[in-house]
């Protein structure tokens, strides 16, 4: 009898571990504490300014977010951590999907500026941010990762187009 309980003790014990390990794994690290990695055809690097310039293919992978430009520049303040990343190209890319159970963002302009401590972005000319089929393009853009705020300014030559899919079941 005592054996017995000793098996079905020890048998709880083991799937309480299992589930727990389980449900640990399963537990997603934010975007914003994942490291960044960046790759290009070149880099420079000036430790003075604080400053990196990669250029050519640049592709920039942080978690589920992702950048593509032709030249990107990171700034970083005294503390050591990045305060912008301005990326250019014709357009510069980005996309992302920190949330699984939602379709995955995507933005691309000619000129994008990232803030990871706001987790901000704002995008420059020719801007366009896309999400599950709809759409918000103007000339200036700004979207807050952690609120999902957009924000869109028009000028003289573009005005702000929205694209809105109906509700789908």
């Amino acid at each position: 009898m005592i054996k017995l309980r000793q098996h079905i003790y020890l048998a709880l014990v083991s799937c309480m571990l299992v589930l727990g390990f389980t449900c640990f794994a399963s537990v997603k690290t934010p975007d914003a504490e994942q490291p960044v990695k960046i790759t290009a055809d070149s880099a420079s690097f000036d430790q003075q300014k604080g400053e990196a310039v990669y250029s050519g293919n640049v592709e920039v992978a942080q978690g589920s977010r992702h950048l593509f430009s032709d030249k990107l520049t990171i700034k970083r303040g005294t503390d050591s951590k990045i305060e912008i990343m301005v990326a250019s190209g014709n357009p510069a890319r980005f996309r992302s999907q920190p949330d699984p159970n939602k379709p995955e963002g995507s933005g691309r302009a000619k000129l994008i500026k990232y803030y990871p401590e706001l987790e901000t972005v704002d995008l420059f000319n020719n801007a366009e941010i896309t999400q599950d089929g709809n759409s918000v393009s103007g000339p200036m853009l700004k979207y807050n990762f952690a609120t999902g705020n957009l924000k869109s300014t028009s000028n003289a030559k573009q005005r702000t187009t929205v694209i809105l899919q109906p509700k789908r079941d």
